[in-house]
């Protein structure tokens, strides 16, 4: 539980399917505009289910995914905050932070 969000990294799934017209609020949240967390928020587009279903390969669906972040609306969101490639390494980083904070040297 971490309701003063200080520990909290906000994760947003599936962008592809806001409605168009909707995505300010999406990006209001992405930016840690709308709802802030100390650790901000990342957003990832995911395989759909069709993709799943054909089986469409991790690196192909981090291509898709890097194809939609630099479109239109979403380009205008840090390279840093986008894709599970960036989300991953984020994590990896958030704990080897938690790591060394907690236990002795």
């Amino acid at each position: 539980c971490d309701p003063s969000g200080i520990r909290t990294l906000g994760i947003i799934t599936k962008p592809d399917l806001i409605d168009k017209g909707a995505e300010h609020d999406a990006l209001d949240l992405a930016n840690n505009q709308s709802a802030q967390l100390e650790l901000g928020w990342h957003t990832v587009k995911l395989r759909s289910q069709e993709d799943s279903n054909r089986s469409k390969s991790r690196s192909d669906a981090e291509e898709d995914e890097a194809e939609f972040f630099s479109s239109i609306p979403w380009n205008v969101l840090a390279k840093t905050d986008v894709g599970v490639p960036k989300l991953r390494e984020r994590l990896q980083d958030l704990l080897l932070q938690r790591v060394q904070a907690e236990l002795p040297l």
